[in-house]
């Protein structure tokens, strides 16, 4: 059985993780964990289609403090 992608179910080629593997420095660092916690296991349009999304802090969110 073939390896797909988590977000799209498409199969994964080897060129895909070859790619993401050299480019994953340059996305954001919370597109580099969403990537991470599913081991790579993203294609190459999804991998594309994550990395341009603009991820904002909400405003009203306050962090706790330790």
């Amino acid at each position: 059985m073939a390896e797909s992608c988590k977000y799209c179910e498409a199969e994964l080629s080897t060129m895909d993780a070859a790619y993401i593997e050299s480019e994953v420095r340059t996305a954001p660092q919370k597109v580099q964990n969403l990537i991470a916690t599913h081991h790579n296991m993203v294609c190459y349009n999804c991998f594309k289609r994550l990395k341009k999304m603009r991820i904002v802090n909400l405003p009203g969110k306050k962090r706790k403090k330790i």
